[in-house]
Order: structure tokens, then sequence, then C-alpha cells
């Protein structure tokens, strides 16, 4: 059986190890300037992932979401403004009714009020009209307790907005892509 030799270069000792990591034959002399070489690749690590540390702890999450709180406050602006407009055209519709009533009944009152004053005028009535206006003077008084007294049924049902109305999605940007393609280190399996 044939000896190996140390893959250091211009070494001609015999090998002693099989390195696993890159598969190389190391002698006991470079075994471990081979192991410090790959353990002084971990100082470049510690410092990047101390940086992203002080990164991560630097993230303002208020900045970050400001923007999208305007966007939440601009839905619920808009969602009250509609809300107020049927506010305001129910208020209407219960004004136009309730005016409707008292403008027929301004009518009603005017023609009473012309026949009196046509009859005044040609100094001439009878029992029958007597009797005529004092009717439509009666119905009046009724229609007015009944304007007074006015009520209206009106339904409400609750609003149903659910979580749906607000959909929140995060966008992917390319980076973000591309790197879920590459293979993810487990760590666990380094340190054993």
């Amino acid at each position: 059986m044939s000896q190996l030799v140390c893959a250091t270069s211009n070494c001609k000792r015999i090998a002693r190890a099989l390195c696993h990591c890159c598969n190389k034959n190391i002698c006991l002399l470079h075994l471990k300037e081979h192991n410090d070489a790959f353990l002084s690749q971990l100082n470049p690590f510690t410092d990047e992932i101390n940086s992203a540390d002080y990164r991560l702890d630097s993230i303002d999450i208020k900045v970050l979401l400001q923007e999208y709180h305007k966007q939440l406050e601009e839905w619920r602006k808009a969602s009250y403004k509609t809300i107020d407009q049927i506010f305001d055209e129910k208020s209407k519709e219960l004004q136009r009714i309730l005016i409707e009533k008292i403008d027929k009944q301004k009518i009603e009152i005017n023609l009473v009020r012309d026949t009196i004053t046509k009859l005044n005028e040609e100094a001439e009535t009878s029992q029958h009209d007597l009797d005529l206006i004092k009717t439509k003077i009666s119905r009046l008084h009724e229609n007015l307790t009944s304007i007074e007294q006015i009520s209206f049924k009106i339904h409400t049902y609750p609003l149903t907005v659910d979580d749906n109305a607000v959909q929140i999605e995060e966008k992917k940007d390319l980076q973000t892509i591309l790197s879920s393609l590459f293979k993810t280190i487990d760590f666990a399996d380094l340190s054993s």
C-alpha cells in the first residue's frame, strides 16, 4: 500500500489524517494549521452576525409602518365618509317626508281660507257650506295632530365589516425570491 503525502504545498511528510471538510490528506504538523485556517474563517462571520444583530435592533417599527398606517387611516376615513353619506341621505329623506306632509296641509289650509274669504265676499253662505268648512277644519286639526305626533320606524342593521375588508400581503422583491432558491445551511450538522 502506498503512503499518501500531505496535501499542503511543498510538504513531503506522510499524511496522518483526512480532513472531512475538504477531503485532503494532511500530515500531523500541518493538521493544526489546516484546522486554524478553517477556524479563522469564522471571525468575519462573527462580525457579520454582530452587524446584522445591530441592524435588526436599529429598525424603527414606527417608521417602517408609518406609510401603511396612513393607508389604513385613509381606508377608515373613507369608510366613515360612506357612513356619513348614508346618514345624511336618510336624514334628508326623513325631512322630505315631513316637509311633504306639512306642505300638503298648508295647501289644504289655504283652500279652506280661500273658501271662507270667498263666502265672506259674496256675503252669502248656507248651513251646508258651514258644515263643510267645519268638517274640513276638523280634518285639518286631526292631520296636524298626526304630523305633530309623527312616528317613524327606522330599521338599522349592524355593519358587517369582516377582516377581509382589509388584506395585508407582504410584497416579495427579487432578492427575497432568489434567496429562497439557495440551499439552507444546517448549523446543527456543522457542530457535530
